[in-house]
């Protein structure tokens, strides 16, 4: 009877421990808008060279779809193919206002950059690793 209650107690604290870090991986995931929104804009600028009302204009544009992404996650969907659509079409109008704010030559740089990630990832995924997540 010891045995029985000793291991229904481990099994408990078990299912505590594992339930408590899934909760925080997903704390981990959700990162706040105003975070990714300074984050993303400091790629950007480095990586194209913006100018100052190029970056208030890019950390607007990813604020906005930051919480866009954290409505739908919160949002809670059942149907996964219309959540997936939702958010690529909030990614879509995203990479559009992004695109507007940029010169000619920030733009070719940007496809460029986004070309090699894209062909870097399918490298990875053709030799059998997981593409990295995104924190």
């Amino acid at each position: 009877m010891k045995a029985l209650l000793k291991s229904s107690i481990v099994c408990m604290l078990i299912t505590v421990f594992t339930l408590s870090a899934s909760a925080q991986q997903r704390e981990r995931r959700a990162i706040e808008p105003e975070k990714f929104a300074t984050e993303q804009t400091e790629v950007m600028t480095k990586d194209l060279d913006l100018n100052e009302e190029q970056q208030v204009k890019v950390k607007a544009i990813y604020k906005e779809y930051a919480e866009e992404l954290k409505a739908l996650r919160d949002a809670n969907n059942t149907d996964r193919e219309a959540a997936r659509a939702k958010m690529t079409a909030a990614n879509e109008k995203k990479d559009k206002a992004i695109k507007e704010v940029l010169t000619p030559e920030q733009i070719k740089k940007l496809e460029a950059l986004e070309k090699a990630k894209r062909e870097a990832r399918t490298k990875r995924q053709g030799q059998g690793e997981r593409p990295a997540r995104r924190n």
